[in-house]
């Protein structure tokens, strides 16, 4: 398995200041802008500390750009409590934007979610589909998206929003499918919400290299645009299991848990990325080879 091949950036970018920077996508950009010879300065991903901003700004560098990655909430926190959840998620966008502007950033590059969309748009998804987010995610996300296209109002600043499919890798946090397929597979017991809910599996890896791409690529000071960052191609979990028993892994027979099913999601979701393709990023990893290398055996395994 080969990651992405570095390929130069038609504007030079210096240093990329990033929230969020320990996570999973975090860990795989940093690598992926090391390539390019760019650095990566690293911000608290604390909301509190982000909606401030003052601390971080005077301690960061100049940079070119901002790529706010953090999201500071999980799935049980969107259930228990959506508004302090959606005040949080808004306090960590104010805090990305405002420092964009303390480091004079001229680039803001915002991690959003393909669950705006929600369950009733046509897939496959292009760019320019409205926004009818039928999800707490979806609904989180897009009000932090409208605070950062404030911003880039006010501001002038150039935006891109990203918004991310089903992303995976190593090192990914509990609570997201992978993780917890991988801890069922070693003990012997896999409890799971569905397995028939059709996702855009991307890998970190190539979310990276789509954050590099809109990087090398801002629009025009002022303007705002939004791009799917996604495979194409939609796999249900069961198609997965049945993948991991070719690759010759017992799979215990799930559990179905309903307290586990996400709320009212598409049956199916997949983007073109249309936009992204056309700024020359194309995804690398294969869900198969991702799935071999989750399980620790080299591509090609199959």
């Amino acid at each position: 398995m080969t990651a992405p091949h570095p390929r130069s950036l038609p504007v030079r970018l210096r240093r990329v200041a990033v929230t969020g920077a320990s996570g999973l996508l975090g860990r795989a950009l940093a690598r992926a802008l090391a390539e390019h010879g760019v650095e990566v300065v690293p911000i608290a991903r604390d909301a509190t500390r982000l909606e401030t901003g003052g601390l971080e700004a005077r301690r960061a560098p100049p940079a070119d750009a901002v790529v706010h990655l953090a999201f500071p909430t999980s799935a049980a926190e969107r259930r228990r409590d959506p508004e302090a959840t959606r005040q949080r998620v808004l306090g960590a966008a104010r805090g990305a934007v405002a420092l964009a502007s303390a480091l004079r950033a001229r680039h803001v590059v915002l991690a959003s979610t393909g669950k705006v969309y929600g369950a009733d748009a046509a897939v496959p998804l292009a760019d320019d589909v409205p926004a009818r987010p039928t999800t707490e995610l979806g609904r989180v996300k897009l009000a932090a998206e409208e605070q950062a296209r404030a911003h880039a109002r006010a501001t002038g600043a150039a935006l891109t929003v990203l918004r991310i499919f089903n992303a995976y890798g190593p090192g990914q946090a509990p609570g997201f499918f992978f993780p917890t397929l991988l801890s069922g597979l070693a003990a012997g017991r896999l409890v799971l919400g569905e397995l028939d809910h059709g996702r855009d599996w991307v890998h970190a890896r190539d979310v990276a290299a789509g954050f590099v791409t809109a990087l090398g690529a801002p629009p025009p000071p002022g303007e705002t645009r939004t791009l799917g960052l996604g495979t194409g191609r939609a796999t249900t979990v069961r198609e997965i299991l049945a993948l991991v028993r070719r690759l010759g892994h017992a799979v215990p027979e799930p559990v179905i848990d309903a307290e586990r099913r996400r709320e009212r999601e598409a049956e199916v979701e997949r983007t073109l990325a249309t936009g992204l393709r056309a700024l020359g990023w194309a995804p690398e990893t294969s869900l198969e080879d991702g799935v071999a290398e989750l399980l620790g055996q080299p591509s090609g395994s199959r």
